[in-house]
């Protein structure tokens, strides 16, 4: 395994991406880096600016894709880059989150799927197979 909490997954038409972390924080942070990697997304670091969104809350499934689906979102409309965030549970499902100035992306995106999306509980982890459409 990667020591990163992703690897890229083989699929034959999109992209793929293996997430593991040892809390569903971890999964959500080790899923945006990794779907960060597979984009080639390059900021500058030297500028912060913090950003918030809200996403439902619902089965974890549901949280994961409306959260890669918001920094998508995020990346596309203001060009900016996620790097650290943080979770208020509430009602809602409240992220602040340090983003940067995006320099350049190498591959887009089109959207987070639900395509086989299955987060399984194991006794030292969480892990999950996430689809991209590009």
């Amino acid at each position: 395994m990667s020591p990163h909490g992703y690897e890229e997954f083989a699929h034959p038409a999109d992209l793929a991406l293996k997430v593991w972390g040892e809390d569903f924080y971890s999964v959500l942070q080790n899923a945006s880096e990794g779907m960060a990697a597979l984009m080639g997304v390059r900021y500058d670091p030297s500028k912060n600016i913090e950003e918030s969104f809200t996403i439902r809350r619902g089965s974890q499934e549901e949280m994961l894709v409306d959260f890669l689906g918001e920094v998508l979102f995020l990346l596309e409309d203001k060009r900016i880059a996620l790097s650290a965030f943080e979770i208020t549970l509430g009602k809602e499902t409240m992220i602040t989150g340090v983003f940067h100035p995006l320099i350049s992306v190498d591959r887009w995106i089109k959207a987070v799927t639900f395509h086989n999306l299955i987060i399984i509980q194991f006794p030292d982890r969480l892990e999950t197979t996430i689809t991209f459409d590009v």
